[in-house]
């Protein structure tokens, strides 16, 4: 019987622990009013950071943000991601390259796609390809311009 009581308190334990798992770094999100609010930005993945802003405040309140709920957030000497919208769905769009054609980069579920956005023209996604394709029964690898043309 105790055994079983110990495991179960390793298991209860284990749980909380991996839940813990965060990785809080300083940052800041700006709200739709154009207010910016600084304290602490959870690190993710791509996938993930591109749908959702979980934000630890000064007071140590933890909210989670979607795209339509703030203009941008940003790591502090990292990543910069706004809010746009993408195919009809609200995303965060990480900004790779400012200039008079702005980058952004966004990981869904179909994959990597970076986008153009330049004054006067809607955001454009660059087409790019790259896979393997048989040619005369042997594997090439091949990798798409039709990019070059934006």
């Amino acid at each position: 019987m105790k055994i079983k009581s110990l495991v179960l308190f390793g298991l209860i334990i284990s749980t909380g622990v991996l839940h813990a798992q965060r990785d809080f770094r300083p940052g800041y999100i700006i709200k739709n009013s154009g207010d910016t609010l600084y304290g602490k930005i959870d690190y993710r993945n791509d996938l993930l950071m591109s749908s959702v802003c979980t934000f630890k405040a000064n007071d140590n309140t933890i909210n989670e943000f979607l795209p339509k709920d703030i203009l941008a957030y940003r790591l502090i000497d990292s990543k910069y991601y706004i809010s746009r919208e993408v195919n009809g769905k609200s995303v965060f769009l990480e900004y790779l390259i400012k200039g008079k054609v702005n980058i952004y980069y966004l990981r869904d579920d179909t994959g990597d796609h970076y986008f153009l956005d330049k004054e006067g023209v809607k955001l454009t996604e660059i087409p790019y390809e790259e896979g393997i394709k048989y040619i005369d029964n042997k594997e090439v690898f091949f990798k798409s311009t039709r990019y070059i043309e934006l």
